[in-house]
């Protein structure tokens, strides 16, 4: 047996498990994306935005998400972003609480090369690959119009900004003001920046109740929670309900804005949307290197009561589907663990079966060249045994020849001695004899 004939089956056995770890292990050539969303508080509104990410990775199942929230705390937000990037991500959408904060992790960020999609909120810098988010100012005039069109331009107002120094507050107060400010018999009596809680609006209603004793024939929040803040505190000292009374978020969860507005809590509400699905859309296009804009602004709407029960029925059907997505997704991902599972099962079966065909034939192929080699031994054995067989019969023969040739000899030297001796007897004849 050759080496080359030892070693072709092994050869062979090799190149097919090879194969099969291939068919096996290679479920699709999708890339795989880790994409880090740093958020800088947790809230209803941040939630629903989860959500819709997370069903949007149904459909792009080389996608993984990291969350954090920083609770409103940007120290905290610049060491959870500081940490995405050390343990490694493909691209950055972040949220931050206010204009000036975190430009130095994000821009660590983006001079590392990492992507980074400013989302609801801008920085400070200019160091970020994409924006999305609503157009607050256009958000603030919308809301601005629709208070002059149910106040027919005429009474007073109390506005509540949101977090001072955000991005989002400040444009929803120009647009708000700059709007107004065409109606000039709508005046603003008041005015305080919250931090988008229920209680801040409510703080700043009470003192500016405290200076001002006139009439308030609307309150504007920042967002929904900061304006029933307000309302609260009008109710509780004593000043009567508040005709309007506009926030933003317009959330369609029981107990938030769509709701609020279609139990009479809120006048009004602008929807302040999330669109996950499409900030999912823009973070591949950038990671896949196709088209996309940096500048993206969501359309935003008035949520009334005279639209809120259909958008309510609308939602309720969204959520629905979004349920019956994830149930489906579950039962997906059992479905492929099974399918992966018995695929591996049935790949290490082939490979046992293939493993021990080829050692049978190994075996096979050893016996038979075993058995061979033992014919032609035992052929050369007798060839060997008739030959040294011959010898001994030629051995015989030359022992005999030499015997007889010893014998010859033996006869040779005797006749030899005899014809010396008569040779002697003839000499001493020869002497005897006379002349």
């Amino acid at each position: 047996m050759n080496t080359h004939t030892i070693l072709r089956p092994i050869f062979l056995l090799a190149t097919f498990i090879v194969a099969l770890l291939t068919i096996v292990g290679c479920g699709d050539d999708t890339r795989h994306y880790v994409i880090g969303v740093s958020q800088c508080s947790e809230d209803s509104w941040r939630s629903k935005l989860h959500d819709e990410l997370d069903i949007a990775t149904y459909f792009n199942e080389g996608v993984t998400l990291r969350y954090a929230s920083a609770d409103d705390d940007p120290n905290l937000q610049e060491n959870q972003i500081n940490e995405m990037i050390d343990a490694g991500i493909d691209l950055l959408i972040v949220s931050p609480q206010q204009m000036g904060e975190l430009s130095s992790a994000v821009d660590r960020a983006f001079d590392k090369g990492i992507p980074v999609i400013l989302f609801d909120r801008k920085t400070g810098s200019n160091k970020y690959t994409a924006f999305m988010g609503a157009d607050n100012y256009e958000i603030g005039r919308m809301c601005a119009e629709y208070v002059a069109e149910q106040l027919h331009g005429q009474g007073c107002v109390v506005e509540i900004g949101g977090l001072k120094s955000s991005s989002p507050a400040i444009d929803r107060t120009r647009g708000f003001r700059e709007t107004l400010a065409k109606y000039p018999g709508l005046k603003i009596v008041g005015f305080g920046n919250g931090d988008w809680k229920e209680a801040s609006g409510k703080r700043i209603m009470e003192d500016i109740l405290k200076t001002y004793n006139g009439p308030i024939d609307c309150i504007f929040g920042g967002n929904d929670r900061m304006a029933l803040g307000a309302k609260k505190a009008l109710l509780e000292g004593g000043r009567g309900d508040c005709p309007i009374v506009v926030g933003i978020d317009a959330l369609p969860a029981e107990g938030l804005g769509i709701c609020q507005v279609r139990d009479g809590e809120l006048t009004a509400s602008a929807i302040y949307p999330t669109h996950g699905d499409e900030l999912m859309t823009l973070a591949l296009n950038i990671l896949e290197k196709r088209p996309y804009q940096r500048e993206n602004l969501m359309v935003s709407s008035l949520v009334t009561a005279a639209n809120a029960r259909v958008l309510l029925l609308q939602y309720e059907e969204v959520v629905r589907q979004g349920n019956y997505l994830r149930r489906m997704h579950e039962r997906i991902d059992k479905t492929l663990h099974t399918i992966v599972l018995q695929r591996t099962i049935i790949g290490a079966f082939i490979l046992l079966v293939t493993f021990i065909a080829i050692v049978s034939i190994l075996f096979v192929r050893a016996y038979r060249q075993k058995h061979q080699l033992n014919t032609e031994l035992r052929d050369k054995n007798q060839l060997l045994a008739t030959q040294r067989d011959e010898l001994q019969r030629q051995r015989d023969t030359l022992q005999e020849q030499h015997d007889q040739i010893c014998e010859q000899r033996d006869l040779m030297e005797s006749q030899r001695d005899e014809l010396a001796v008569q040779r002697d007897e003839l000499q001493k004849l020869a002497h005897l004899t006379p002349a």
